[in-house]
């Protein structure tokens, strides 16, 4: 046989085997990607392009966090992007102007006054760098907070509000 021959099929059953192996890669992180919550006021959306966004909301208090997630086996990993505002303030006495990075009160950077600022840190809320897990299993359609001992939280917990006691793991909702 031809050795040209050899490796030519070589090189396409290697081609194929990637191409594959790529394939069930994005099937498995695009079938993950979706909204999920709980019942204690949180949202996680998990975007197929690896980034999330998560909110916890209640009553008039809110939170929100944005960053990447990656999978490996049924855990997914969680790490927060903190998003920076430069805080703009004009210094009369130096005749100049002083910058320094303030946390975003919202999802996109940009440059803010000092009343801009002071009005964003009245509000009950905010961007939070730190959600309290970083680490999540999947089962079924649930997604189960690892604890740091490594143990799935599993417990219920009452709501503020209600009688009934809750699951803690995030639910995957109809997008």
């Amino acid at each position: 046989m031809n050795m040209k021959c050899i490796s030519h099929k070589y090189i396409m059953f290697v081609l194929i085997a990637i191409f594959f192996v790529a394939e069930k890669t994005l099937d498995a992180q695009s079938s993950i990607s979706g909204n999920y919550r709980s019942y204690f006021g949180e949202k996680l959306e998990l975007r197929s392009d690896s980034t999330f966004i998560y909110n916890w909301t209640f009553d008039l208090a809110s939170s929100w966090s944005i960053g990447e997630w990656y999978k490996s086996d049924n855990f997914i990993f969680l790490k927060v992007t903190p998003v920076y505002d430069t805080l703009r303030v004009s210094d009369g006495r130096l005749n100049r102007e002083l910058d320094s990075f303030v946390l975003s009160a919202d999802q996109s950077s940009g440059v803010i006054t000092i009343e801009d600022f002071v009005s964003s840190q009245l509000s009950s809320g905010g961007q939070l760098t730190d959600i309290r897990f970083d680490k999540l299993f999947r089962r079924n359609n649930k997604l189960f907070k690892v604890q740091e001992n490594g143990r799935l939280s599993r417990k219920r917990v009452r709501p503020i509000f209600g009688r009934k006691k809750r699951p803690t793991y995030f639910f995957r909702v109809k997008d």
